[in-house]
């Protein structure tokens, strides 16, 4: 689990993973220079790790695989609630379709406001068809053999805060190796809680993204990726959309299945201020993209903070 200034969600993490039942469970925590207070959360018998200062997810995802002592790990964030029988789930899959590899996605947010449950009903509509084998995972509800995790050198370092690194990784390991996706093994995530942070999560995201898509192009529009097609085919509308008004009526197209599919599980008030929250989730990744291809071109790197 790497953290960074979590104190808020840290305890409720950790509880989540000792209510296991799986009988053999080594809980590590990976501290990413906290200044809140949370490394003195932490209390045996989990082990408590530093990266030694500010280095990023991917760095302190990285330490605690080093330091593990299993032969498999399970990567989840501080920000994650996952179901008691989360690993155990994993480990029959593992055994049963012979892969080395693997994770899921969401079961529901860890709190029931609109910006999470938007978050979450998203995911869930763009990810529907993303499920047994696949070729990338995410990092919060990603499991892999610890030989061959080190033998692929682990997560990339360059991202100071959880961003591209899982995909970049997954899709790696999948070049030789099978992964598999089950949807009905997610978590619950505590996804931003106000608009704004929601948002601009959504500019880091794509900003990070451009880079790595560009060093491995057969992720755009992948099949198996868990970005998923729909939200290449959103982000063009919107864009076509600012650019000329009449073309807006190409975001709602887009997005009609989504909104028919949320308007019968949540109403359609619900529906349409999803639509609105659309329309500025997929403005803020083309903004992200934006700067993501100017600082690629002019070689600017990322500054953790």
């Amino acid at each position: 689990v790497p953290v960074y200034n979590g104190a808020h969600c840290l305890p409720r993490c950790l509880a989540s993973l000792q209510r296991q039942t799986h009988p053999r469970v080594e809980i590590i925590v990976v501290d990413d220079g906290s200044t809140d207070g949370t490394p003195e959360l932490v209390q045996a018998p989990v082990r408590l790790l530093s990266t030694g200062g500010r280095k990023g997810a991917g760095a302190a995802r990285n330490v605690g695989a080093r330091a593990a002592t299993g032969d498999v790990l399970f990567f989840t964030d501080s920000d994650v609630v996952v179901p008691p029988d989360w690993i155990a789930k994993a480990l029959r899959a593992r055994a049963e379709k012979n892969v080395p590899c693997g994770g899921g996605g969401y079961a529901g947010p860890v709190k029931e406001i609109f910006i999470q449950q938007f978050a979450h009903e998203e995911l869930v509509w763009r990810r529907r068809h993303h499920r047994g084998y696949v070729e990338t995972l995410v990092s919060n509800n990603l499991w892999c053999e610890r030989e061959l995790f080190l033998a692929k050198g682990g997560f990339p370092e360059a991202y100071c805060a959880a961003s591209s690194e899982d995909m970049e990784f997954s899709w790696a390991v999948s070049r030789d190796h099978k992964l598999w996706w089950d949807p009905d093994n997610g978590v619950f995530h505590d996804f931003a809680d106000t608009v704004q942070g929601y948002l601009k999560q959504q500019v880091r995201f794509a900003k990070d993204a451009v880079p790595m898509l560009l060093g491995n192009r057969a992720l755009v529009g992948g099949r198996k990726t868990h970005h998923g097609k729909q939200l290449y085919v959103e982000i063009a509308f919107t864009g076509l959309g600012i650019a000329c008004f009449p073309l807006f009526l190409g975001v709602l197209a887009a997005n009609f299945g989504f909104l028919a599919e949320i308007s019968r599980k949540r109403g359609p008030k619900f529906a349409a201020k999803s639509l609105g929250m659309a329309f500025l989730r997929n403005f803020s990744i083309l903004w992200g993209v934006a700067v993501g291809f100017k600082d690629f071109i002019t070689q600017r790197k990322p500054i953790c903070c």
